[in-house]
């Protein structure tokens, strides 16, 4: 029987496609005198004048053919892409404008897809930016509807206050911020007192500011120490015509960490209360102390220290005060501290000195921590590279000061950048120059000779595939694992339904959540137990990230483990075979040998676009509890088996019944399109480590392939 093609609308537009750049491509041929690519191959292709003949050879026709497909294919970006591939293109488009253009473009063609609420907020994110009244509403509602009402408090909240940022749509703003605080107090929610905030914001920016103050005065109820809940209250004050309580609450909101624009307001409103300078330099003064005594009397921890100290300077008041406090403060930074402590504590002892006019030694304050500074962190290559700049050194202020415009468009790091004599556009050239550059980077593979103890380090990443700033967590994680042989570092990936629903979440990852206290997002990384890394963000910062972790990684190879396991683990059929031959310190009374069961890779596209997942936790051996160990035996061998049939059922137990009752906070999730719920069987090893459970220190690891 003779064999055809199905002729299908579709199938005579692909051949319609095909001929009409075959006769393209075909054309170009005619015209050249040699083919770029193809005319290496003897035989392939052969010139007479300007006409190019390919010869009748059924490979080299393919070969031709498939490089015009290709060639083609190219050329109509978009015809053959994938349904990722064209959300990616639509969402990479840098102007707003356009990006709204090619997101709309991607919902026409992928009406029913699986980001379709998160291409909705985009655009409505983009036209809120462009101001785009009317375009703002109907993607807000089309983006609300797909949500059930019970599920909308944040939803209403987070779009309320961008509207109330951008000054537009404020009748519905008010609409949904009511709605949020109507919501949130019927479910006793503890966000209350920020979507009170956000409603607060809303009515100041409709004019409506003794309302707003009234709102504001319950929101920072239980919010004492949220900073600019503080300026935002000092604001409602000044407008409402209460200048006294105005200006202390500035100094209050700067003293937890208010913006520089409030330092800019209180400097007004300072002013129009003053008679003359001198009468304003006085007020300072009296305002400043009294609200620094007031602080400190609180609490006088190194961190509150450099925080007044910090204010004082940028107001430039007592200066001798605030150095004195600033150096208290440094004297007692511990090497424990986080990067970010050190980090301000750096930095406002480095403010002191430039309101001194001493940059050179602000500068030496600050190039030793450069190393170890966060990327994301724009107040420090701010002030850095304002000490360049102060010096003269204009070639290196630059470079610096770009760290500070990684994550977005800091305005006071783009003033400095502007006074280097840059366009924004040329701005932002380096700036996507250098995202590129640390993109690239890769440390290679230690040299095992180079590791001077026997330890076996645990390092347990809690992710999610949902979580945006969990891309560089991730991709850092990648790197330690090739970095690191498995004898010198082993690694765990929790899974976790935050922010959004992960299917690689389940019952075990759930519990060593709650071993670890549960009060942590993602990505937050825990090295042997206790040194706790927080913080992540995009795949550009994968080296700050993996120098984050690295470093304590080094300091706890340098530790003698007290210790030890011997582990042999096997696969036979379904079941997996654990034995662990453990020698414990006899003063640890609490000691638990942990078991997992780890799939080295898993390949699963979520919200962040991660594909591969690295060693994911599938299983814990007795969940978070552990295998107890008796502390009065110095060596104790366990054997332990399980069953990969039933740890499966398990997983797909936990993810149906997800699926059919979600929390609230997951409403009107239906489900994933695909999820990775079955083990492979040829990609898993086992990892076990020795902790004192009342420490929580981790005494020794293992690996072992199954």
């Amino acid at each position: 029987m003779k064999s055809t093609w199905p002729a299908t609308e579709e199938s005579k537009a692909w051949f319609s496609w095909i001929r009409l750049k075959f006769n393209r491509w075909s054309h170009r041929l005619a015209t050249r005198t040699t083919l770029v690519g193809l005319s290496g191959f003897p035989g392939l292709v052969e010139t007479r004048s300007s006409d190019m003949k390919i010869r009748k050879n059924g490979l080299w026709v393919f070969l031709v053919f498939w490089v015009m497909v290709s060639s083609c294919a190219q050329e109509e970006k978009g015809l053959l892409m994938t349904e990722d591939e064209s959300y990616d293109q639509a969402l990479a488009v840098e102007d707003a404008e356009g990006r709204l253009e090619a997101l709309e473009a991607f919902l026409e063609q992928y009406p029913e897809s699986k980001r379709r609420q998160k291409v909705l907020r985009q655009m409505l994110d983009d036209a809120i930016e462009l101001e785009e009244e009317e375009a703002a509403i109907s993607y807000a509602e089309r983006f609300l509807s797909d949500i059930p009402e019970r599920g909308r408090m944040r939803e209403y909240n987070s779009i309320a206050w961008n509207l109330a940022e951008a000054g537009i749509a404020l009748d519905l703003a008010d609409q949904y911020a009511s709605k949020a605080v109507e919501m949130a107090r019927a479910s006793d929610s503890p966000r209350l007192g920020g979507i009170l905030d956000t409603w607060a914001n809303v009515l100041y920016r409709k004019g409506q500011v003794e309302r707003a103050l009234e709102i504001q005065q319950e929101a920072i109820k239980g919010n004492e120490t949220d900073a600019e809940m503080q300026a935002s209250l000092a604001l409602f004050h000044y407008e409402a015509g209460q200048p006294d309580p105005a200006m202390k609450g500035a100094v209050k909101a700067l003293l937890l960490g208010a913006s520089g624009e409030t330092v800019t307001r209180l400097k007004e409103w300072v002013s129009e209360a003053s008679s003359d300078s001198r009468d304003a330099a006085q007020r300072t003064e009296k305002l400043v102390q009294e609200g620094v005594d007031a602080y400190l009397a609180e609490e006088d921890t190194p961190l509150r220290l450099s925080n007044a100290a910090r204010v004082m300077a940028d107001l430039e008041v007592s200066l001798d005060r605030a150095e004195s406090m600033a150096r208290e403060a440094l004297s007692s930074l511990e090497p424990e501290d986080s990067d970010l402590d050190q980090a301000r504590i750096r930095i406002a002892l480095a403010a002191v000195l430039r309101a001194r006019g001493e940059s050179a030694r602000a500068f030496d304050v600050l190039k030793p921590f450069e190393a170890e500074a966060p990327l994301y962190f724009a107040d420090y290559w701010l002030s850095l590279g304002s000490c360049y700049q102060e010096m003269g050194d204009s070639a290196a202020a630059l470079d610096t000061l770009l760290n500070g415009v990684l994550l977005e468009e800091n305005p006071n790091v783009m003033e400095r950048l502007r006074g280097l004599s840059l366009t924004d556009q040329e701005i932002r050239a380096k700036v996507k120059e250098r995202k590129q550059q640390l993109l690239d980077f890769h440390p290679g593979r230690i040299d095992p000779s180079d590791l001077e103890t026997d330890r076996v380090v645990l390092a347990e990443l809690f992710t999610g595939s949902e979580c945006n700033p969990c891309q560089a967590a991730d991709l850092a994680f990648d790197l330690l694992a090739e970095y690191y042989p498995r004898t010198a570092l082993v690694i765990l990936e929790h899974h976790l339904h935050i922010p959004g629903a992960d299917p690689m979440t389940n019952r075990d990852t759930i519990a060593r959540y709650e071993y670890h206290g549960q009060s942590f997002g993602t990505p937050t990384v825990f090295i042997n137990g206790v040194d706790q890394v927080a913080g992540g963000g995009p795949r550009f910062l994968k080296k700050m990230a993996f120098d984050r972790y690295h470093r304590p990684i080094q300091k706890w190879h340098l530790v003698e483990p007290t210790a030890e396991i011997s582990l042999s683990a096997s696969l036979k059929g379904e079941t997996v075979q654990v034995t662990a031959d453990v020698e414990i310190p006899s003063d640890a009374p609490d000691t638990r040998l942990q078991i997992a069961l780890v799939e080295k890779s898993v390949f699963y596209v979520g919200g962040n676009g991660i594909e591969q997942h690295a060693f994911v936790v599938r299983s814990l051996v007795n969940g978070a509890d552990g295998i107890r160990l008796n502390g009065a035996d110095s060596v104790a061998r366990v054997n332990q088996s399980f069953s990969l049939e039933v740890v499966e059922k398990g997983i797909i137990s936990y993810l149906d019944e997800f699926t059919a009752n979600p929390p609230d906070r997951y409403a009107g999730f239906g489900g994933w399109e695909e999820r990775p719920d079955k083990l492979d069987r040829s990609n898993l090893a086992v990892v076990v480590w020795v902790q004192d459970q009342r420490s929580g220190r981790v005494l020794q690891a293992a690996y072992a392939e199954l």
